[in-house]
């Protein structure tokens, strides 16, 4: 195959729909030799923070002279964004690249071939994430990567990625309510499932979790006998927001540390509450990373977070009017968001841009942050899920008197700069509710 025939079998796969469990991938793997058992994992899970989270610990790892793997879904600006390789490229520098495109035809190629054998045999048709999550097994066992950094698609002890065995660090981000029909009706159900990840001899590092959530992942912890630090928000002082960057100080967990260190005036540009609150996890996992072997530096932790960048969370991607662009689409995501919103504009109502997928709680996203609505454009994303953009404006009137559904994401970015534009003080336009559509916004503003 060739890249574009590779991105047609995907499609045409993608009729066999999507799977909890790890049967037929732990067949796949087998088939190709099991690629995974050559690389070593930091595993990543929870509802909101993964990839943020990810890309702060793929940049410290990456300073300290790692080359960084990466699986992310789902992706924002193309098909090779999913398999990402960092490394360090010159001494203040790091660098991220994606699969070629030759790559990615040439595994789909072997790894159809095997998947092929496998039906033949009696065996279900691996789903395309399966499939996608063997590429980059392959890829970066052919890359020679030293560290990767692996997120949960769904869930986690069910999730596909969850085949792996070399787990060092599972870490576990914010968890909140959200896929209840898949990973169950209650806080409790859903930890449980992202605890799923924990392995026998791995580290555990965790975000500060709501209680009911904490329970869950310390009784796992305890049962397999397993450290377990949990991060202390409490640790993190003298935090100087601004719409540019954010400035703290964070005191690292001393069982992590094996001392007391204080980390004195971070500085990332990932904006937000929430943002603050991911670095102290990333740097509590480097440092029991450090604890296990790796090398990691103070130096190296400043230089990965102040490098961070990760499209699509609270993002400013123009000025004049402001526009914000973020992933808010879970009832956690808009309680963070409107906290952001409060924080950067205490005394302004924005303007949004708002459409989201049908299978979401996308009531509870509008009655979370419905409060600083000026006004809500509404669209349908291009997402066989997608939400049509009438029925989601109906919604929003509920919360907000001045909505219109639109045609497409151009007309509603022009309508509501337009707006922006046209009030005494440029009104900021806040884009959010799925990263299904992210990518079409970057396109239209450019």
């Amino acid at each position: 195959m060739n890249f574009n025939a590779a991105m047609e079998y995907i499609d045409e796969v993608g009729k066999f729909g999507s799977k909890l469990g790890l049967e037929s991938l732990t067949e796949l793997l087998n088939r190709l030799g099991n690629p995974q058992d050559k690389l070593q994992f930091v595993h990543i899970a929870g509802t909101n923070g993964k990839g943020s989270t990810a890309a702060y610990i793929a940049n410290i790892m990456a300073m300290n002279g790692y080359k960084i793997g990466r699986y992310i879904s789902p992706t924002i600006r193309e098909y090779c964004e999913r398999i990402q390789i960092t490394y360090k490229s010159n001494p203040s520098k790091v660098e991220t690249t994606y699969i070629e495109k030759e790559a990615v035809a040439r595994h789909i190629t072997y790894i159809a071939d095997v998947c092929d054998e496998m039906v033949l045999d009696g065996n279900p048709h691996p789903t395309p994430f399966e499939i996608e999550t063997a590429m980059s097994f392959l890829e970066f066992v052919e890359r020679g990567i030293d560290l990767v950094v692996l997120e949960v698609g769904m869930g986690g002890r069910l999730d596909a990625t969850n085949v792996i065995k070399n787990t060092q660090v599972a870490v576990l981000t914010s968890i909140s309510m959200d896929h209840m029909e898949f990973l169950g009706d209650s806080l409790a159900k859903i930890a449980y499932e992202k605890a799923g990840i924990i392995k026998e001899g791995c580290k555990v590092v965790s975000y500060q979790q709501q209680p009911e959530a904490m329970e869950v992942i310390e009784s796992v912890c305890k049962d397999k006998d397993i450290e377990l630090v949990t991060t202390n928000f409490d640790d993190i002082e003298n935090i100087d927001y601004s719409i540019g960057e954010t400035i703290f100080d964070f005191s690292v967990d001393e069982n992590t540390a094996k001392n007391h260190t204080v980390l004195n005036k971070l500085k990332i540009h990932l904006l937000g509450k929430m943002q603050v609150k991911n670095a102290a996890v990333a740097i509590n996992t480097v440092f029991m990373l450090k604890q296990m072997g790796y090398t990691v530096t103070e130096e190296s932790i400043y230089e990965g977070v102040a490098l961070t960048r990760w499209n699509g969370r609270f993002e400013k991607i123009y000025d004049k009017p402001t526009i914000i662009l973020d992933g808010a689409h879970n009832e956690d995501a808009a309680y963070a968001l409107k906290e952001s919103m409060e924080l950067y504009f205490p005394d302004r109502k924005c303007i949004y841009v708002m459409g989201v997928l049908a299978d979401k709680e996308y009531e509870k996203v509008l009655a979370i942050t419905s409060e600083k609505a000026k006004a809500i454009y509404t669209i349908t994303p291009d997402n066989v899920r997608g939400l049509d953009a009438q029925s989601l404006a109906e919604c929003a009137r509920k919360y907000c008197n001045h909505v219109k559904a639109t045609n497409s994401v151009k007309e509603a970015l022009q309508l509501a700069i337009e707006e922006s534009e046209n009030d005494r003080e440029e009104t900021p336009i806040i884009i959010f509710g799925s990263l299904s559509f992210h990518n079409e916004v970057y396109s239209v503003l450019e």
